[in-house]
Order: C-alpha cells, then structure tokens, then sequence
C-alpha cells in the first residue's frame, strides 16, 4: 500500500478509535487524580502490557521472523485490551479485521523504550475514562503519545483511544 493510502489508513483508524515485552526496558507511572491503588495502576497496567504486546508484534513483523502462535497471541492480547465502555474490539469485530488493525497500530507504536505519565482524568468523563500519556523513544527521538482508557461494562480496562498522530506527523512518509 503506497504511503499516502496507509497513512489516510492510519489516521482513520486513530479517529475512528470508537469503532474499532521486548524493547520497552523503563517504565514510571506518576499518580494523577483517582480513588485507590488499582484506580491508578489498571489503566497504566493495560497501556503497558499493550505497548509490549505492540512491540512484539512490530518486531517480529519487521524482522521476518514469524513465531504464528506467538505472534497471534500478541495480536489477540492487543485486540483484547483495545475497546470500548461496552467491551473489547476481539469481542466485537471479526478477528482477520481486528489482527489487521491491530498489526496497523503495532508498526506505529514500535519503540526503543517509554515512561508512562498520569492518568488523569478526561473532562467529562471522571469516572468512566482517564488518560494516559506514554512518552516513547521512536527511532531515537521522544514523542508523548496520549492514550484514553475506558473503563468497560466489565469493570475492566479498555484502551479507548491512541493518539497515533502524534508520531505520523514527525514521521518522514506519513
């Protein structure tokens, strides 16, 4: 797909979020506003078991070296964490779509290491959503990349949404 396609691709699909371990050696999670202990760290927990599951799979795309199981699994762990207030997107949508999507997402968010920031509350929405901002090193340069996790009908933890455009727009191609 020509880089002009995959980046309309792309875009579309980080704001259209609502309908859809390797690498990553530090991690710090600052508290922001919320109730207990895992009113903190559940969001932060999933943004970074998501973004090890996203390296993995970027990694093993790039490189060629496919492990099928493996690698299904990283993309089922993704599509599993990746949601909505009413559940996960692997749930919802046919899988072949959602791995698609998913394999999207991971070649973007492919990164040397990242702190994680907050979360904080999202206006509007204090008790259902907080927001989370991942501060990637991608090929060397540092990029704060907002995450909003949801919380689902399911009293779990959902990435919502993933403001990828923070990083196509300083990539050359996109």
């Amino acid at each position: 797909m020509p880089h002009q396609h995959l980046s309309r691709a792309v875009l579309l699909l980080a704001t259209v979020s609502a309908g859809l371990g390797a690498g990553c050696v530090s991690k710090r999670v600052e508290s922001g506003s919320g109730g207990g202990p895992s009113a903190v760290l559940a969001p932060a927990l999933v943004v970074e078991r998501f973004l090890r599951a996203a390296n993995a799979v970027a990694q093993r795309s790039s490189s060629r070296v496919l492990e099928p199981d493996r690698l299904r699994r990283e993309l089922e762990t993704m599509g599993r964490l990746f949601g909505t207030h009413e559940g996960a997107l692997l749930e919802r949508d046919p899988r072949q779509q959602v791995e698609q999507r998913m394999a999207t997402l991971a070649s973007i968010l492919q990164h040397e290491d990242y702190v994680l920031d907050g979360p904080t509350l999202v206006p509007g929405r204090s008790s259902e959503a907080v927001e989370i901002v991942a501060r990637l090193r991608i090929r060397g340069l540092p990029v704060a990349v907002p995450f909003t996790v949801v919380r689902s009908g399911k009293d779990a933890w959902l990435v919502e949404k993933i403001d990828i455009e923070k990083i196509t727009g300083r990539r050359p191609g996109f």
